[in-house]
């Protein structure tokens, strides 16, 4: 049953992840673009590369690459693919191989406190479902332990 709860943690995780790299994604595509600007008068698109960790959470970021929502916006998305989210922000963000990347918090949180320069600009989404850590009498002992 651990097991269970464990692959539910970590799907809200990606799924936190794919959040906010989809909400940087839209929030790049829409900055400082007219909203009824068209794609004649878009002009050139602009080049990005994004680093783009193969999970399920990220499939958003898939369809909307496939279904052509990023050049309706100006841009020519580039695709590098990446394990993780964790691989793709130190191998590629931070190796200076992409421009942008998606992630999860705990990935951005390390970097940040290691000391990287870099911004976290968009959030999908968010759950405060997650498991918190308890100890003492709330535990029911002296140990610590988890509580749903």
């Amino acid at each position: 049953m651990e097991d269970a709860d464990t692959r539910k943690g970590w799907s809200r995780g990606v799924t936190i992840a794919l959040a906010v790299v989809i909400g940087g994604i839209a929030v790049y595509l829409w900055t400082g673009k007219d909203a009824q600007q068209s794609d004649e008068s878009a002009g050139p698109l602009e080049s990005i590369t994004l680093g783009l960790a193969m999970q399920p959470s990220d499939a958003l970021t898939m369809i909307a690459i496939n279904q052509g929502y990023f050049a309706a916006q100006g841009l020519d998305v580039t695709v590098k693919q990446y394990p993780s989210g964790k691989r793709a922000l130190v191998d590629g963000l931070f190796a200076g191989e992409v421009e942008i990347a998606t992630t999860a918090d705990m990935p951005a949180a390390i970097a940040a406190l290691d000391g990287q320069d870099f911004r976290i600009i968009a959030q999908f989404s968010r759950s405060f479902l997650f498991r918190q850590p308890v100890a003492g009498e709330a535990a029911g002992d002296d140990h610590y332990s988890l509580m749903p």
